[in-house]
Formats: structure tokens, sequence, C-alpha cells
């Protein structure tokens, strides 16, 4: 996935990966917010118990992250989708790169590599509220689109940069259990 992401922006077409990478960006933000937005608006209107949905979600949380920060992460829910291989011809570098950073800003129709996604959808519709909704997906849009800003700013192959990048993809999954790990025993602490 990020290969293809990242063939896209650094493409044969002579123009600026930092330029394309931006778009992806944006992409990625316009999705991220737009369904944030959503799960926020749907979460403030359900009646539910605040208390007892962080402590619930917390203790999936904790207990998911940990299984990650220890190696043994638990399958995650995703869909297999692609982009198709016909928008890499027919669109743009910045066009491409943008649709597809808008579609894995959705994130819900797309691979997701680890359980932080929902935990952070799950807070979101728990906490029911937009400021948050519009901070997390900032954060999320950021984090998911720095492989293929690092990779617009070097001269390595594609090739290259995706043997470095699976030399980390453990560790930067065992980070990421870490930190969901910490969001549930947070939410834990405000729901008991």
């Amino acid at each position: 996935m990020v290969a293809t992401t990242i063939a896209a922006v650094r493409g044969d077409r002579h123009e600026s990966g930092g330029i394309v990478a931006g778009w992806h960006l944006a992409g990625l933000t316009l999705g991220a917010t737009a369904i944030g937005l959503v799960v926020a608006a749907v979460g403030a209107a359900v009646s539910m118990p605040r208390p007892t949905a962080e402590f619930v979600l917390g203790t999936f949380a904790f207990l998911l992250g940990s299984a990650a920060a220890f190696g043994r992460a638990v399958p995650v829910p995703s869909s297999p989708a692609q982009v198709p291989k016909a928008w890499t011809v027919t669109m743009e570098p910045a066009q491409y790169a943008f649709a597809y950073g808008l579609g894995l800003g959705f994130g819900v129709a797309t691979r997701i590599p680890s359980w932080s996604l929902h935990v952070l959808l799950a807070l979101v519709f728990v906490l029911g509220d937009p400021a948050f909704a519009l901070i997390a997906a900032s954060v999320y849009a950021v984090f998911r689109a720095m492989p293929v800003v690092a990779a617009s700013m070097t001269h390595r192959s594609t090739e290259e940069i995706v043997a470095g990048l699976d030399r980390v993809r453990a560790a930067a999954l065992r980070a990421d259990g870490i930190v969901t790990a910490a969001i549930g025993v947070a939410l834990v602490a405000l729901g008991a």
C-alpha cells in the first residue's frame, strides 16, 4: 500500500514530490475530518453512560495495544481494497495522491494495519465532541502521511524506501500498540 502511494507521488513525471505529498496529506486530512465529524455527531446524538463507555473502550484499547506492544497483535478488521491501478495512468500525480489520501483519510474502507484507528474512531464516538474529532483527524492524517512525505524528500528508489519501511514496520506497530495501550489506561482512569 505504501509502495503504491510512494510510486505515485514519486512517479516518472517531473512534478515536485513535495507538492504531490502535500496533496496526499490534504486528501488524508479532508477524509479523516469528514469521517471524524460524522462519527462525533452520531456519538453526540446517542444517549449513553459516558464513564462506562470510556471504561469499556479503555479496557479494550489497553488489551489490544498491549498485545501489539508485545508483538502478539490481534487481527484487525480491515478492507483489502486498493486504489484502482488505472488511476496511476489516468490521473496526474497530484490528483492521484489527493484521491488516495482521501480514501486513506476515511480509513475504514482501506487496509488498516493496527487497532489504533478503530480505537480513535470509538473514542471520537464516545466523546461526541467535534473539536476533539478535528484534532484527532489532523493527528491521524499527519502520522498516516509520514511515509509518503518522507519518501518525497529522498532520491532513493521506491524499492529501497519500501525495503527500509519493511525493516521498521514491526517497531512502528509495537510503538503504535504502546500508544494505544496508554490511551486505554487513561480512558480506564477517566471512566472509573
